[in-house]
């Protein structure tokens, strides 16, 4: 029983198994650039760094009002 243990564990972190899975995170990769690519040519997505400059200019003139307040 506890060769078993030992020969499975061995198996499960193989090679081959390290080779798959990196394949596998590789082609997911792939897909999200893909993907992240195609939407942001055809579809009108907001630009993230304008609407966090303005959400943190927004915070500071609370912030300053609550100062004065």
């Amino acid at each position: 029983m506890n060769i078993f243990k030992q020969n499975l564990f061995k198996d499960f972190y193989s090679i081959e198994y390290y080779k798959i899975k990196m394949t596998s995170q590789f082609f997911f990769f792939l897909l999200g650039n893909a993907s992240g690519i195609y939407i942001a040519q055809n579809y009108n997505v907001p630009d993230l760094k304008n609407l966090a400059t303005r959400a943190l200019n927004i915070v500071k003139v609370m912030e300053e009002k609550a100062r004065k307040d």
